[in-house]
């Protein structure tokens, strides 16, 4: 599902995309994760492009986990994902993409 759908799915389990605060509290979520699979999680820049604020909370983020070189800084790329080929690190990406939701 694209990330908007994600967002959406969520909120009608009663819950939200997934934000983070530590990495021991990721590290908690990402050892019931399947393999192999991309999760949307609750942050992203579409307010203002390199700023990443989670959607639920609103607050910009201060824990971060990108990967190496992200994120890439393309203004088309404005929300981000985790990917466990990458040891769950994070990703910005086109929100039209369709993968996972990571609810919380």
């Amino acid at each position: 599902m694209t990330w908007n759908a994600a967002k959406k799915f969520c909120l009608a389990k009663g819950a939200f995309l997934a934000e983070f605060s530590t990495l021991d509290e990721e590290k908690r979520v990402d050892e019931h994760l399947d393999p192999g699979r991309y999760y949307w999680i609750g942050l992203n820049d579409m307010e203002e492009e390199g700023t990443y604020r989670w959607n639920h909370s609103n607050n910009v983020t201060s824990y971060v986990n990108w990967d190496s070189g992200e994120p890439d800084g393309n203004r088309n790329l404005n929300c981000v994902y985790k990917w466990y080929a990458a040891d769950y690190k994070w990703y910005d990406n086109s929100c039209h993409v369709t993968i996972y939701a990571l609810c919380k």
